[in-house]
């Protein structure tokens, strides 16, 4: 493949597979055309997102996983120069990058994935990010100053995951806690997973579709939210879902050390044959440990979404996942997050949390939490 060959794939990603390692704090480095979400490394490109099948989504994700497992943490990757991949009018200004981890993480993809069942791919695979479109900026000159001024700068990356037609999804690069299937797969996992609900709403507060669940809120449940009952999250859910990231808890306390939650939002996926869920994502961070004058330490992340029920129509929580790295766990993090998740719910008129868990570790967990299976 040439760089022309590349940069005709690399333009049209809003229609096309990818996976990619996703920087930890990405507005730096946009100076070009590329918007602040969509700056990643390539690992590899997949093709066109209509011709996927069930099975090439179950590999991504398994190739996803695989790279997580590789890299066993965040990397980083040191700026080494500049180039332009393609022509000097349509071409990409990116950024040339190197770092000891990377080889490793992008090896793994391929170990997955089936080089003769996929796109080629550029080889040898040269890391980078691009910046900018030459044809998508008014000064490329001012654009190529700005990036060269980035060449020795070190990138922090912790998350990797594929976006398909658009559609990110990111799992932190911590190896032990990656899950055994992802909700951007939509296929049959090899372990039967296990929907929950929660009817043990008088002892633990936790929700079912009785709506009786209840509980004393807990501090730091995060900003004010406008919606407080169903009403308000249907018409939220339809006309504007931003709003929904109200509900969701910005900080929490574990025997008095605050820990946050920035969220964004992300593309609408489904859950199961329910289409359109609003699909949030967090950063989890200590504020009390600073990495430089702009950011805190990311200690995990999390998974949030809101879908209508297709039976009484109301809106219902949806849990994808909470990682926290191995040093995190066993103090307490997680369990005041969903109590944190559980209190913002109750207050803005939820009653019913659903999640899918893995038969390995997540029955066990959320069975420990207080949630059942579910019969209805």
């Amino acid at each position: 493949m040439t760089e022309a060959d590349l940069l005709d794939e690399i333009e049209p990603l809003h229609t096309g597979v990818m996976i990619a390692l996703w920087p930890s704090s990405p507005a730096k480095y946009a100076i070009g055309s590329e918007p602040v979400d969509q700056l990643h490394v390539t690992l590899g490109f997949l093709g066109d997102a209509d011709d996927l099948s069930r099975g090439d989504r179950a590999t991504i994700d398994a190739a996803t996983r695989a790279a997580a497992n590789a890299a066993d943490g965040p990397v980083e990757a040191t700026v080494t120069g500049v180039d332009v991949f393609g022509d000097d009018d349509g071409g990409a200004i990116v950024l040339l990058l190197d770092g000891p981890a990377l080889p490793a993480v992008h090896a793994a993809v391929w170990s997955v994935l089936d080089e003769d069942e996929w796109p080629d791919q550029f080889t040898p695979w040269q890391p980078h990010m691009t910046v900018a479109y030459l044809d998508h900026v008014a000064d490329p000159a001012a654009v190529r100053a700005a990036a060269e001024s980035l060449v020795g700068e070190t990138i922090e990356i912790a998350h990797v995951g594929p976006a398909i037609a658009g559609e990110q999804h990111r799992i932190p690069l911590w190896a032990d806690v990656v899950p055994e299937s992802s909700q951007f797969a939509n296929a049959v996992p090899d372990v039967p997973s296990t929907e929950f609900a929660n009817p043990n709403h008088d002892e633990l507060g936790r929700f079912a579709r009785n709506g009786e669940g209840r509980r004393v809120p807990t501090k730091g449940i995060g900003e004010v939210s406008t919606i407080t009952d169903q009403d308000g999250l249907k018409a939220a859910f339809d006309d504007d879902p931003k709003l929904l990231a109200e509900i969701l808890p910005t900080s929490w306390e574990v025997n008095g050390h605050r820990y946050e939650a920035v969220w964004t939002q992300q593309k609408s996926w489904s859950i199961g044959d329910d289409l359109g869920a609003k699909v949030f994502t967090a950063t989890i961070t200590d504020p009390s440990i600073e990495v430089d004058s702009e950011t805190t330490q990311v200690v995990g992340s999390a998974t949030r979404a809101f879908q209508r029920d297709t039976m009484n129509g109301d809106i219902y929580a949806y849990h994808d996942r909470l990682v926290l790295k191995d040093d995190m766990q066993g103090q307490g993090i997680g369990t005041a997050f969903l109590a944190a998740c559980e209190d913002a719910y109750v207050k803005a008129g939820i009653t019913e949390i659903r999640l899918h868990a893995n038969l390995n570790i997540g029955g066990f967990a959320w069975a420990r939490e207080g949630f059942d299976f579910e019969t209805a």
